[in-house]
């Protein structure tokens, strides 16, 4: 029984992490998008809470502009998802992702990126 609920645990954890995908955090006041590649979005999305909590931005590109409007200025959306097939190496999930990034840069390049 707590060998099953271990490799449940543990099968949880790969899960998770072989999510990956696009997102962008949006300053709200300005405009700006900040496009980013993830390899774990759950792990992204909680750096950008913790980052909200503490206004110490995890990405430098946006600590001038959190310390000029604040954490509360900034939201986090996910664009994209991609879950890794049991197939795939590492390299191929991550290209995968870097593809996806991509792509969205070029949807996005009309907008007013960072």
């Amino acid at each position: 029984m707590v060998g099953d609920k271990k490799k449940e645990i543990k099968d949880a954890y790969k899960d998770k992490l072989s999510e990956g995908g696009v997102y962008s955090v949006t300053n709200t006041v300005t405009g700006k998008i900040l496009l980013q590649p993830s390899y774990n979005l759950a792990g992204s999305k909680s750096r950008f809470d913790f980052s909200k909590v503490t206004g110490s931005a995890v990405i430098p590109k946006l600590q001038q502009d959190y310390n000029q409007f604040g954490p509360e200025s900034f939201s986090y959306e996910v664009l994209e998802t991609y879950k890794a097939k049991p197939e795939e190496t590492h390299e191929q999930f991550v290209d995968k992702v870097k593809f996806l990034y991509e792509y969205w840069l070029n949807e996005y390049k009309d907008k007013n990126l960072y």
